[in-house]
């Protein structure tokens, strides 16, 4: 996990600069990423809802995946 937190690191840091603002804000901070990371982690628990990992995935390999899922009627998908 730790390398895909530093990856969402960079991208935020790199997204804040196109954007004009400093790349030290909040939002690309490593603090913010992991409690975002944990919180989404643990609602999705709750809730029961399939989690996929879509670390350097095409938006079509992703939609792809989401469909099957819902197709078999998944629940529970790591």
């Amino acid at each position: 996990m730790r390398g895909r937190v530093q990856q969402l690191h960079e991208i935020r840091r790199e997204r804040l600069n196109t954007l004009g603002l400093a790349s030290e804000a909040d939002y690309a901070s490593l603090k913010r990423i992991l409690k975002e990371l944990e919180y989404a982690e643990n609602f999705m628990k709750k809730v029961g809802c399939p989690i996929i990992d879509v670390t350097n995935k095409a938006v079509e390999e992703t939609a792809s995946r989401v469909l099957e899922i819902y197709l078999r009627g998944e629940r529970h998908v790591k």
